[in-house]
């Protein structure tokens, strides 16, 4: 195919034709197959050079297989099982396309390169025609960046981020908490578990009776049976993250517009037959979806955001009592003045070790959906919500806390006696969601103090 000179929009156009094709969703199957599983003989050992050559470089990232996905979902899924020949003829053609697709995003990046050449050879400041601060450079990070969560932590970490929203649940959407992460569980692993079944001696070679799409369907009855949760419930949580039987997802018109594939990653073939390649955008959809379902709730949404305060704070502390010791590290520390009438500044987790301070201020904000799109407003905002508030307050109480005549009030009401003196403080900020391009973002964006730079994580390092 010469698509060489095709420009991004033209080759997401391409792509979207390709989806379209008679038995394309069997292509998509077979490469999701390939890019999500391989074999391990346990008797021979693992050998690393083995899965460094199985998860190469040609590997999909989430964008593109949540792209394909948006893509299938815009017409008929025709389930018709196309030939060998026609069937490797598209998966080498929509893996030639992806790649040209992402060029598209590296071209912006040289245009915006040379537009500051010429700005600055006119006499611009070279600050303010930085080509990295541009929207197209991030939406390139954004899009193509790695993920920060392992898939376990979102298997693992829903109920312990909605414990405290276990009533609104019921309410909310009909279900238990248990309940809910009982079928997400079952529906992300379920292809796991069918491809341990279906090829047990590690034969991949797929037939007409034996095809990839067969290991990635499932039916609401198979998830009722492996988890004992009634239908009506079942189809309720499957309503939530299900793409619908007709052609779904008409917004998706380019390579950075609205993807509802990106948090509904199922798609229905028939009234009870369902399909869901990427495990991973599920559990990070079921993990991210429930709060902006409570913001919705006029009467819920405060609570819900401070419940979300408290697991990012919490699970910071455990992190840092794993590794400094629990007597060492304090959370919803106050900084008072000497009468302790006036509150200086709070301090989500503190650490004392060792002569040194760790000032530690966790977010639950995320990079929004108007923002990945590329709208400079919501991008600036969030950048500011997320990461320049959490630097600015803890900064503040950096400063605070090496004045003279203050007082350190922990928890439980007791004061907290620091060392006269610090050989370091650290500034850290903790995000409890992953925020795409967040290092790149930091780097550009963020207006520093006196002092050192602020290290950045999100929760899933620790």
């Amino acid at each position: 195919m010469k698509t060489a000179k095709l420009s991004q929009e033209e080759v997401f156009e391409q792509i979207r034709l390709k989806c379209r094709e008679d038995g394309f969703v069997h292509a998509l199957a077979e490469l999701s197959f390939e890019d999500s599983f391989f074999t391990i003989y346990l008797d021979k050992g693992v050998n690393l050079l083995d899965i460094k050559e199985k998860r190469g470089d040609g590997n999909f990232v989430r964008y593109e297989l949540s792209l394909l996905i948006g893509c299938l979902a815009q017409a008929p899924i025709i389930q018709n099982i196309p030939s060998r020949h026609n069937l490797d003829k598209l998966k080498k053609e929509i893996c030639e396309l992806l790649p040209l697709l992402h060029n598209g995003f590296k071209d912006a990046l040289n245009e915006k390169i040379m537009e500051s050449i010429t700005s600055i050879e006119q006499g611009a400041d070279p600050r303010d025609a930085d080509p990295l601060k541009s929207m197209e450079v991030m939406q390139e990070a954004i899009f193509y960046g790695g993920d920060a969560a392992c898939i376990f932590q979102y298997d693992n970490w829903i109920i312990e981020k909605y414990e405290n929203d276990a009533v609104w649940f019921e309410k909310g959407i009909g279900s238990s908490l248990k309940d809910y992460v009982k079928v997400i569980n079952c529906i992300a692993h379920h292809a796991k578990e069918n491809a341990n079944r279906s090829s047990p001696s590690g034969d991949t070679d797929f037939t007409a009776t034996n095809t990839a799409l067969d290991i990635f369907k499932f039916s609401r009855q198979l998830i009722c049976q492996n988890t004992s949760v009634a239908q009506s419930i079942v189809d309720k949580i499957l309503e939530k993250f299900t793409l619908g039987t007709l052609p779904e997802n008409s917004n998706f018109s380019g390579p950075v517009a609205p993807n509802e594939a990106s948090f509904k990653p199922i798609m229905q073939l028939s009234k009870n037959e369902f399909v869901m390649f990427d495990s991973y955008g599920l559990l990070e959809a079921a993990y991210d979806a429930p709060f902006y379902w409570m913001q919705n709730d006029k009467v819920y949404k405060n609570t819900a955001s401070i419940n979300r305060g408290h697991f990012a704070e919490q699970k910071s502390y455990e992190m840092l009592c794993r590794v400094f010791g629990k007597k060492n590290v304090h959370k919803n520390v106050k900084i008072l003045s000497e009468s302790k009438k006036d509150t200086l500044a709070e301090i989500d987790v503190l650490v004392v070790f060792a002569g040194r301070l760790i000032v530690l201020e966790a977010k639950s904000k995320k990079l929004t959906l108007k923002a990945k799109l590329g709208d400079k407003e919501a991008f600036s905002e969030d950048f500011k919500n997320a990461i320049q508030d959490a630097y600015d307050q803890s900064q503040k109480a950096i400063e605070r806390i090496q004045e003279p005549n203050i007082c350190v009030s922990l928890e439980d009401g007791d004061t907290l006696k620091l060392p006269d003196s610090f050989i370091e403080i650290y500034n850290l900020c903790v995000l409890a969601n992953f925020y795409p391009a967040l290092l790149p973002q930091v780097s550009q964006f963020l207006v520093i103090h006196e002092g050192k730079h602020p290290h950045w994580l999100p929760i899933f390092f620790s």
